[in-house]
């Protein structure tokens, strides 16, 4: 008969061992979900959303509109395209009438440690960040979401257009995770492009895909049979 404390360590040794598949799984290759809106901003735009919802292979015009809850405001673009790459230029956010907020909307500015005016986001794990290009943003962000953001001085309760053009390099439909079960660099099919607005930037924390969460709760089952086991074999 098992004494409880090697019950105990059994447990505790499948405990580890589940949540080190689970984390294993993330320390390369992944498949996140877009950045979690927070509470200090939301989801303006999602390309794999819009109906149709396929992606433009030259230079295309898109527009939304946020409404500002503050004296300033976070604008947030974000890319995601395992196969290719996106090109996104003519960033402008704006009061009908009068002039765009953003510095640098056409990249044609160089700075440090991306364009002059942006700054880099990216979800945690996700190293592959975009470059300019002479033709705007170059982004090809795989199996997460990397992108630009900038804050900009926004009147409370003041409706503002944003508007950008964005270039798929491969033809098809924008979704938001890979659904081929290839998760090389390359070999995916996700590609999606999202705008955020509001006070802050999204999450940077990925949220796990459907499969690492069953893995999980596959574990934790797993660990109340041997809880239950151990209680009938003590017994």
């Amino acid at each position: 008969m098992k004494t409880l404390p090697t019950l105990f360590r059994n447990c505790f040794g499948g405990l580890v061992a589940v949540l080190a598949l689970t984390f294993a799984s993330h320390a390369g290759a992944q498949n996140y979900a877009p950045p979690s809106p927070t509470t200090g901003c939301s989801v303006v735009f999602d390309l794999a959303t819009k109906d149709p919802n396929v992606l433009p292979t030259t230079l295309t015009s898109y527009s939304t509109f946020f409404l500002a809850s503050g004296t300033s405001s976070t604008v947030t673009f974000v890319f995601r395209h395992d196969p290719g790459y996106f090109t996104f230029n003519n960033a402008t956010v704006f009061i009908v009438g009068q002039p765009n907020l953003l510095t640098n909307g056409t990249f044609s500015v160089s700075g440090s440690p991306s364009e002059a005016g942006w700054t880099h986001f990216a979800q945690t794990d996700v190293t592959t960040v975009g470059v300019p290009r002479p033709a705007g943003w170059f982004d090809g962000a795989t199996q997460g979401y990397d992108g630009l953001y900038q804050v900009i001085p926004t009147v409370s309760g003041q409706l503002y257009d944003i508007q950008f053009s964005l270039a798929s390099s491969t033809s098809g439909i924008a979704q938001q995770l890979s659904t081929n079960g290839n998760i090389t660099d390359a070999g995916g099919n996700g590609i999606d492009m999202l705008v955020y607005a509001g006070s802050e930037t999204p999450a940077a924390a990925p949220v796990p895909e459907p499969a690492t969460w069953a893995m999980l709760l596959g574990g934790l089952g797993l660990l109340a049979f041997w809880h239950r086991r151990a209680r009938l074999t003590l017994a």
